[in-house]
């Protein structure tokens, strides 16, 4: 595949991005719902957040094993390791 495919971020950058601009867990809200909608819906949101726009510029695209990413904002602190 051409490397135009290829997202320039790898995806811990691109949640943690995430986290940053809205301040909420995604992931986190999928396991808090009461029940199997609350579940389907916040999973069905982290999906579409993950197909957003790269929003930060582009980064070169050559993931490392052990690449880190940390993210924080008031009382929120994410540390994401590739």
């Amino acid at each position: 595949l051409p490397p135009i495919f290829n997202m320039p971020k790898s995806q811990l950058q691109s949640y943690g991005e995430c986290v940053y601009c809205i301040g909420q867990d995604l992931i986190g809200k999928c396991v808090e719902g009461k029940n199997a909608l609350e579940r389907f819906t916040a999973v069905v949101a982290w999906c579409i957040s993950t197909t957003r726009p790269v929003m930060f510029g582009m980064a070169p695209f050559n993931p490392i094993l052990g690449e880190t990413h940390h993210v924080s904002r008031g009382d929120l602190n994410v540390l994401l390791e590739q």
